[in-house]
């Protein structure tokens, strides 16, 4: 998160939030899973960061606060969709943008996950396609609404998408 005042939602073990640490002047996290969240707020990294336990259906932010919000693997749990596309955009500044790393195929054939583990099926969270996600940023309010598949060399069995967004009003 290259900005002034960053957020991520459900930033997890805190990959993108090393990051961000490390780009945006100000960061703010907000993770409802108490444990990650006690593993970032041990983490030495993550000490200037602000960390909310919060749902992001109601974000502890001002009104058009933020200047770039990050979610990865996050869209899956955000139901209803549009009421917490709503709540980013509120958060926003005019010019401000979203973007959400996203997969959003199942596997059908077992694999061996990169992660360690036999899977059977993809995962069960995987549960909205790409052209309702983008039909419901356009139906809040985001302008310039754009998908773009990120490939990875070291990841041969899924795709990322990012999916991005603006707020110009």
């Amino acid at each position: 998160i290259n900005a002034e005042y960053g957020l991520e939602l459900g930033p997890g073990h805190g990959v993108a939030l090393r990051e961000a640490v490390r780009t945006a002047k100000r960061c703010v996290a907000v993770e409802i899973s108490d444990a990650f969240r006690a593993k970032l707020e041990a983490d030495e990294t993550f000490k200037t960061v602000e960390l909310h336990g919060d749902d992001a259906i109601k974000l502890p932010l001002e009104n058009e606060s933020i200047d770039k919000v990050l979610a990865v693997n996050v869209i899956y749990f955000l139901d209803p969709l549009d009421s917490y596309l709503r709540e980013i955009l509120r958060v926003l500044k005019p010019g401000g943008r979203v973007m959400f790393g996203c997969k959003f195929q199942i596997w059908e054939k077992p694999f061996f996950h990169p992660l360690g583990y036999f899977a059977t099926r993809g995962p069960a969270f995987v549960n909205r396609t790409k052209e309702a996600l983008l039909e419901a940023m356009a139906r809040v309010g985001f302008d310039n609404v754009s998908i773009e598949m990120v490939e990875f060399e070291d990841n041969k069995v899924y795709n990322y998408y990012a999916v991005a967004g603006s707020k110009t009003a």
